[in-house]
């Protein structure tokens, strides 16, 4: 894609991103976008498209980095080092005092009704994405012994995600980063104790 003259793409996919993260789809307007990244909303439509262009932009640049962060952290094939680094860094992207309280994508999920089709897809292939990753590492701890044989896989790495969305729902509304952190170590305690919750 040509450089668009006057701004740079990757800072206004930046800004989207943090305007939708912090007010959701439904509360933000062109209007908030526009004054935002500082750019008429004429310059803004005709270099990025309506508001579901912008906030695919705005999905696909945080799914971005935080695939970079989960990738890292799941690389591990053993189960006991990847999923405490998979919380760890799940923890860390909510509570980082640089960016918006909870995760664009559990606010996306909570508005999932709302979005339009391609929004709607964009953020299942993230989610399902992400279970995926868990699933393996589910599948590994039970065959390494350290969840029961009778677990289910995609159970439980249901379950972890769904952890990490209600962490993230506990932040936006409290702004708790201790609890969070709490919350990410609880999680894996079953897995160090070799007992499944699922």
């Amino acid at each position: 894609m040509a450089p668009r003259r006057g701004f740079n793409d990757d800072e206004v996919a930046e800004t989207a991103m943090r305007v939708f993260w912090e007010h959701g789809y439904r509360a933000t307007s062109i209007d908030d976008l526009a004054t935002a990244s500082g750019l008429r909303k004429g310059s803004l439509h005709n270099a990025f498209g309506n508001k579901e262009d912008l906030f695919l932009l705005a999905l696909d640049c945080y799914a971005k980095d935080l695939a970079e962060r989960l990738d890292g952290a799941l690389d591990n094939p053993d189960p006991a080092i990847a999923i405490p680094r998979f919380f760890d860094v799940v923890a860390a992207r909510m509570t980082d005092p640089k960016t918006p309280d909870g995760c664009l994508t559990t606010a996306a999920c909570a508005e999932f009704g709302d979005l339009p089709a391609k929004a709607k897809a964009r953020v299942k292939a993230v989610v399902e994405r992400t279970i995926e990753m868990l699933t393996h590492h589910a599948e590994a701890a039970i065959k390494n012994g350290l969840l029961p044989a009778s677990s289910d896989p995609m159970t439980q790495a249901n379950l972890w995600f769904a952890i990490t969305r209600g962490m993230a729902a506990l932040h936006k509304v409290t702004g708790d980063a201790a609890a969070i952190r709490a919350l990410s170590q609880e999680a894996i305690k079953p897995l160090r104790a070799g007992t499944s919750v699922a």
